[in-house]
């Protein structure tokens, strides 16, 4: 998964829950929130799939790192947004890893 496949992902509208909304029942989970939580899931794994696309393995805290802030700035946007939050963030982190690459090859 890169990042152009995944904002295809959201244009088509693959992260959208397409399940009926049923008022929550107390101490039950409906078929919309269990929709919600696999979509939720499976978008989180492509963001991270993206993203190592780009830098290589990361940890769980960097990505979670990365993912809070992208979806900090662009969730009120929808999920396409996020996904160009955080292929900008991933973008800025390659060239300041490769700067601090060339500047420990001058030393």
């Amino acid at each position: 998964m890169n990042f152009d496949e995944l904002r295809e992902n959201c244009r088509s509208d693959l992260y959208k829950n397409k399940q009926p909304y049923v008022k929550r029942i107390p101490g039950q989970v409906s078929f919309y929130e269990m929709e919600d939580a696999r979509i939720r899931d499976e978008y989180n794994k492509h963001c991270r799939e993206a993203v190592q696309h780009v830098l290589g393995p990361i940890t769980d805290k960097q990505f979670g790192l990365l993912f809070g802030k992208a979806w900090e700035n662009g969730h009120p946007s929808g999920r396409y947004e996020v996904a160009q939050e955080l292929e900008d963030l991933t973008y800025f982190i390659r060239e300041w890893k490769e700067e601090e690459r060339y500047i420990n090859e001058q030393r």
